[in-house]
């Protein structure tokens, strides 16, 4: 919510700039129009019971880090390394069978699978103290009740981190061992 009336999904979409190269060309030098091709079309979509019929019943955080040790062969000490593997949040909605913004959710995610391969797409999720930008999808899975016209809707958002290429580097050599004298 950050702020706002509701919680909010931002889906964006970045456009394929080599289709757009002679528009992009001409707009790159124009200092706030060249720069929102790279952030892409924004389609928020207010997840409030009473605008939308969607309601946000639970959210949940994780982080998945990764420890390991790094055995020296010159006998110092080991050294821990301890990395991000990833963030997730774990978003639960409920919907009513004739919500208005549902089939646009399921649509727009939709969208997204084939710009998977080249991540030609995030998603930004806000409320409250649970913030997440540039993200990924991660999974969405829909179930229905037969005794009531509810529709919950599980969405993982993840983003995703990178190893420092240093700790790659030093793991690296921690393997090979030092570099033998002559070498």
């Amino acid at each position: 919510m950050l702020g706002g009336v509701a919680p909010i999904l931002i889906f964006s979409f970045k456009p394929n700039i080599e289709a757009l190269n002679p528009l992009f060309n001409a707009l790159s030098g124009i200092p706030l129009i060249g720069s929102t091709f790279d952030l892409g079309l924004p389609i928020p979509l207010y997840l409030d019971e009473k605008l939308t019929g969607l309601y946000v019943e639970s959210e949940a955080k994780n982080l998945d880090l990764n420890q390991e040790i790094d055995a020296r062969f010159d006998g110092g000490p080991p050294v821990y390394f301890q990395r991000m593997l990833n963030s997730s949040v774990t978003v639960n909605l409920l919907a009513t069978r004739d919500s208005i913004l549902l089939p646009a959710l399921l649509a727009l995610a939709d969208l997204i699978v084939p710009k998977v391969v080249n991540r030609k797409y995030s998603l930004t999720y806000l409320n409250g103290p649970t913030v997440v930008f540039d993200g990924l999808l991660h999974s969405l899975s829909t179930s229905q009740g037969a005794d009531d016209n509810l529709i919950r809707i599980t969405l993982q958002i993840q983003k995703t981190h990178k190893a420092p290429e240093n700790v790659a580097a030093s793991l690296k050599n921690s393997v090979t061992g030092p570099t033998p004298i002559g070498a």
